[in-house]
């Protein structure tokens, strides 16, 4: 595949990350096909993490804080290379990230975003296997071989997966930098990150740009994706419910996301709805359950709206949270 440079900014975001940073700048270093130019957008750090990156060699922007679609922005401005790739300072690639980035590029030249597999990796537990393989959504996307390990994703296909549910990663992502500048594809500043929803910066973006380009996908795991405590994805009834809000901004916009899209954010918005719940109900979180799937069930009754219902009503009592509690216990005994 090459050993030479591959003309891309490594795009790095990093706030208060002087612990992580020279792991995630030492990753790109070892990349077997080199990049362009490392980025450290330092956003706002009390801690030393720009000066930290600056003697690892990278190029450092600071600015005031503003969070991950602000600093990924500055990063899309600032970059001096035709390609941009991000990568979070807790995810990790593999060395053959990039090569097999520009390999996939060579195979088809005309698309202008590439994402690969990943794998996720929970508080320092490795897990096993391909996350593409063990997300449904992913499935039945239309996808034609290019290469060995190469798909082109259909865009229109891919977007109806992606209202379904987000399973791409953007620290997978390599973007031709012409294509986002023409098109205005930054990131979103203004999505609501609240207690009960966070609307993802990242899927929100995916919508948007795949509107306009299919999307290479390479079949290997390139990246280990870091899930820990801390992680704003942590819950998972907070992100779920994060997508119906996200779908009530694309019905308010569709000269932004398109007709289709709207549409069938529409349809699926109860079962994104009784999905909320659920998982709210996983976490023992059973007001925020309960009133989510009251939601679902006014605006679509159905049997298993129903049931949901019951069981978040039954848990938001002091006997089923107790209940619930125990029960839980027990399975972590066994």
């Amino acid at each position: 595949m090459g050993s030479e440079a591959f003309d891309v900014t490594v795009v790095i975001p990093a706030y208060n990350e002087a612990a992580r940073i020279g792991a995630a700048i030492d990753c790109v270093r070892q990349q077997t096909r080199p990049a362009a130019e490392i980025l450290v957008v330092d956003d706002g750090s009390t801690d030393d993490t720009a000066e930290r990156a600056l003697a690892l060699g990278a190029r450092v922007v600071r600015k005031s804080n503003g969070g991950l679609s602000s600093a990924r922005n500055a990063g899309l401005r600032e970059a001096r290379s035709h390609w941009v790739a991000f990568l979070d300072a807790d995810d990790r690639w593999w060395p053959d990230k990039l090569a097999r980035a520009f390999a996939a590029h060579e195979a088809q030249p005309d698309v202008d975003l590439i994402f690969s597999d990943y794998r996720v990796v929970y508080d320092g537990a490795r897990a096993l296997g391909s996350a593409l393989d063990a997300i449904p959504q992913y499935r039945p996307v239309a996808r034609r071989r290019v290469a060995p390990d190469t798909l082109v994703l259909g865009r229109d296909s891919l977007l109806a997966a992606l209202v379904a549910g987000n399973f791409l990663l953007t620290s997978t992502l390599v973007v031709r930098r012409d294509f986002v500048l023409r098109n205005e594809l930054f990131y979103d500043e203004s999505l609501p990150s609240l207690p009960d929803y966070h609307v993802s910066e990242d899927i929100e973006w995916f919508l948007r740009a795949a509107r306009n380009s299919d999307a290479l996908l390479v079949e290997r795991i390139l990246t280990d994706y870091n899930r820990h405590s801390g992680n704003i994805s942590g819950s998972a009834g907070r992100l779920k419910y994060g997508d119906v809000k996200l779908g009530e901004r694309v019905v308010a916009a569709p000269e932004r996301y398109g007709a289709t899209t709207v549409e069938r954010f529409r349809a699926i918005r109860p079962a994104h709805l009784r999905e909320s719940a659920v998982l709210y109900m996983r976490e023992l979180d059973f007001t925020r359950a309960r009133s989510v799937a009251r939601q679902a069930f006014r605006e679509r009754a159905s049997i298993a709206g129903l049931a949901i219902l019951a069981l978040a009503a039954l848990g938001d009592t002091v006997i089923g949270r107790y209940g619930a509690r125990a029960a839980r216990s027990l399975w972590r005994l066994s």
